[in-house]
C-alpha cells in the first residue's frame, strides 16, 4: 500500500482523530494511516486483546456513492477461500464506517517494481495458474471483477504460511453476472468504462455489457505486462481519444505479436477468450491445466514446489537465480 500520496500530509491531518479509536463494538484499534484507496482510506490497526495485526479500510458515512456495505457484502458473497481476504468487522468510527479485514503483503505492482519491472517466466506461469483459479471461483459465486490491475492482487504477509498467494482486494467495481433466478444478465450496450484502461477488454472500451470473458481477458492482459514490463498502447498520450486509441490498438496488433517472447500458451490464452460469446463461461480448467503442463514441462516445477522471484521474507531474489 503507497504512503506517498501527493495529498497524503493533508489526509492524515483530516483522518488523525481516528487514530486510537476502536471500531463500533469490536477489539479492533485503528493505528496508523496508509494511504487513499479506489474507495476510501486504509489504515493499520491491531486487535485489543490479542495484538494480531489488521487491515482496516473506512468511508466517510455521507460519502456520494457509498461503497463499503456494498464491498462487504461481496466479501460475505465469496466467503473463506485461499485468495479472499479474511473479513473480520463492519462497523462505525467517529463520522465514518469501517471495514476490518486481513492484513496483506505488497501488492504485484509493487513486487514488480523491486524486481526491476519484470516478473519471471517462471513466477509470471504461476500467477497465471492462481490468477485463472481465483476468477474461476468468484465467476463461480456468480460475481464479475471488473477491476483487474497489479495493484489489486496483494501477497500474503511476508514470513508467513501464505506468502506466495495472491489475494484480492477492492470489490467495489464488482456486479453479479447471475441473476436470482439463476439467469445469466441480459446483454447490453452504451455501458460505462468499469476498470483501467490500460487491462480492460475490448467489449469494455465499447461499452459493452461485461461478462466473465472480460475479466479473463483483462487478466491475460495484465501478465502479459507483468512479464513484458509493458504494452503496446501504454505510450499513447492522455487525450479526449484516449480509450478509442487504446481500444483500436487492442483490436489491430495480431495477438501472436502481443504475446511474442512467450510461451504459445498465453496467446492460446487470449485466443480463446476472445473467442467466447456473451454467456459463454471460459474453460477454466483446461486453461489452468494448459499452465500446469507449462510449468512442468519448462521447469520440473509443480505449483507446491513455490519457487518465485521472490523469497518467503518478500527479499528479491538475484536476476541468475529468478533466471535459473
Amino acid at each position: 500500500m503507497n504512503s506517498n500520496d501527493p495529498n497524503s500530509s493533508i489526509i492524515k491531518s483530516k483522518l488523525s482523530k481516528l487514530l486510537y479509536q476502536k471500531i463500533g463494538k469490536s477489539p479492533y484499534v485503528i493505528q496508523e494511516y496508509l494511504s487513499k484507496g479506489s474507495f476510501g482510506y486504509m489504515f493499520c490497526g491491531y486487535h485489543s486483546e490479542t495484538k494480531q495485526l489488521v487491515a482496516i479500510k473506512v468511508e466517510p458515512k455521507d460519502a456520494d456513492r457509498p461503497q463499503l456495505h456494498l464491498e462487504y457484502g461481496f466479501y460475505r458473497m465469496l466467503g473463506e477461500r485461499r485468495g479472499i481476504p479474511i473479513i473480520y468487522f463492519l462497523g462505525p468510527v467517529d463520522e465514518y464506517n469501517a471495514l476490518v479485514m486481513e492484513l496483506l503483503g505488497p501488492n504485484l505492482g509493487q513486487m514488480l517494481n523491486k524486481c526491476g519491472g519484470r516478473f519471471s517466466l517462471r513466477t509470471t506461469i504461476q500467477l497465471t495458474i492462481q490468477l485463472i483459479a481465483l476468477m474461476s471461483y468468484i465467476h463461480d459465486c456468480g460475481l464479475l471483477y471488473r477491476d483487474i490491475k497489479p495493484e489489486n492482487f496483494l501477497l500474503g504477509l511476508e514470513n508467513s504460511e501464505r506468502w506466495w498467494i495472491v489475494h484480492i482486494v477492492d470489490l467495489g467495481f464488482c456486479k453479479q453476472w447471475r441473476l436470482d433466478d439463476k439467469t445469466h444478465i441480459p446483454y447490453g450496450q452504451g455501458k460505462l468504462i468499469a476498470g483501467t484502461i490500460r487491462y480492460i477488454s475490448i467489449n469494455n472500451h465499447l461499452g459493452h455489457e461485461l461478462s466473465r470473458r472480460d475479466d479473463m481477458e483483462a487478466i491475460c492482459y495484465m501478465l502479459i505486462y507483468l512479464f513484458k514490463g509493458h504494452l503496446p498502447w501504454m505510450n499513447i498520450k492522455t487525450d479526449r481519444n484516449k480509450n478509442s486509441k487504446i481500444c483500436l490498438t487492442k483490436m489491430n496488433i495480431e495477438i501472436q505479436s502481443l504475446c511474442d517472447q512467450m510461451p504459445e500458451e498465453f496467446a492460446n490464452f487470449l485466443s480463446n477468450i476472445r473467442s467466447l460469446t456473451f454467456e459463454q463461461e471460459p474453460d477454466y480448467v483446461g486453461l489452468n491445466q494448459m499452465f500446469v503442463n507449462l510449468l512442468k514441462k519448462k521447469y520440473g516445477l509443480s505449483m507446491n514446489d513455490r519457487v518465485y522471484d521472490w523469497t518467503r521474507s518478500h527479499v528479491i531474489k538475484t536476476q541468475s537465480l529468478r533466471n535459473f
